[in-house]
């Protein structure tokens, strides 16, 4: 690695390390303040009624900590020049993951699967899989090119990764890069440009080769946990999008997936605009102030994001009450920045520039170039 990728990553894990070293034991106050955490939650009992309830107060709890780190003493920050706001926010908070996430994610696991165990939930998707594998290409209708069997085991990769993953930041980019070598495998579209009506049933045969149902769970572990200004962009994108093939799956067995439901369509709907001529499954960038060619068809251009006291049920179900709206050059109203759609005693501090995850950020290392 050259001196130059060193100097600026150097900031990055020295302020990581700190934050670690400040919360491993019970000698600093932010060390007693998650070891207090940590024992509350894997010591907490009884049922749930929803994966908000068993995990918002986590969220609200990096929240809570990540606001404090930056007016801790204790904790030295590197210069705006070395560390730009949004980068600082982004070090901070997969800091906290570590601390926090990586020793809970065992216990959420099972109790966000114990629950979906109890409501069938998962035994009907694990079933609907079976049947959807067993019906072939022919269970969704595809307009375009069905991946190849190396394509489905390389996204399968991805997927397991994900599961095993405890960071939901990194369980978005590694989704990204499946959605990423899916888009690639469908291979060029007629028009120019594939759009959710075809990438939904693609994906979704998809997953049911790769046969992993303990993706209902993990995308509920990422929309509740992501940090609320990660959700714009493609990252909330393509984490919805898996919420509604999920749903598709789901109901799989009640009727005939002939065409899109058209509550999992609004679902998908978008404002990140592809400019005109870009390449089937490239990147998008931020919305151009004019309406141009969206990248699902017949969409309406808003962001999925959650409410105020939004859960990842009511996405699912509500879709049309969860969007957010998104102007260019970072031109927001007042009511749609993603912090105002917590209570205001959740946040601290504004982290700065919203750290957006995009899938051509999400790069692979195992992709050729």
């Amino acid at each position: 690695m050259s001196d130059a990728v060193l100097a600026v990553l150097a900031p990055e894990k020295q302020l990581s390390r700190a934050v670690e070293g400040l919360a491993r034991g019970w000698s600093t106050r932010l060390g007693a303040s998650v070891q207090d955490f940590l024992t509350l939650v894997r010591g907490g009992g009884g049922e749930w009624q929803s994966s908000h309830e068993l995990l918002s107060p986590i969220r609200t709890f990096l929240t809570h900590t990540k606001a404090q780190l930056l007016q801790s003493p204790a904790l030295e920050l590197p210069s705006p020049t070395l560390l730009p706001d949004h980068r600082l926010d982004a070090v901070l908070e997969r800091a906290l993951h570590r601390c926090v996430l990586k020793p809970l994610k065992p216990v959420l696991a099972s109790r966000l699967c114990r629950r979906r165990m109890a409501d069938g939930s998962l035994g009907q998707l694990r079933e609907n899989l079976r049947l959807v594998r067993e019906r072939g290409p022919g269970a969704f209708p595809a307009r375009a090119t069905l991946p190849s069997p190396p394509d489905t085991q390389r996204a399968r990769r991805k997927l397991l990764q994900l599961l095993r993953a405890y960071s939901p930041s990194t369980q978005v980019t590694l989704l990204l890069q499946a959605c990423k070598g899916v888009y690639r495998a469908m291979g060029a579209a007629p028009d120019g440009s594939y759009g959710a009506d075809e990438f939904l049933p693609v994906l979704s045969f998809i997953l049911a080769q790769c046969d992993l149902p303990q993706l209902l769970m993990e995308a509920e572990y990422m929309m509740e946990l992501m940090e609320p200004s990660q959700l714009l962009g493609e990252g909330g994108y393509y984490l919805t999008t898996l919420q509604a093939s999920l749903a598709l799956l789901e109901r799989f067995h009640e009727e005939e997936p002939r065409e899109l439901h058209p509550d999992v369509q609004r679902t998908l709907s978008w404002q990140h605009l592809c400019p005109p001529g870009r390449p089937p499954g490239s990147p998008c960038q931020d919305p151009q102030p004019e309406k141009t060619q969206a990248p699902c068809s017949g969409c309406h251009s808003t962001t999925p994001a959650l409410g105020a006291q939004g859960t990842a049920e009511q996405l699912r179900g509500h879709p049309t009450d969860n969007s957010l709206p998104l102007h260019p050059e970072g031109q927001r109203q007042p009511q749609e920045h993603p912090a105002q759609h917590r209570h205001p005693e959740e946040m601290g501090p504004g982290p700065g520039p919203p750290h957006r995850l995009l899938r051509e950020g999400a790069v692979d290392l195992d992709e050729p170039l």
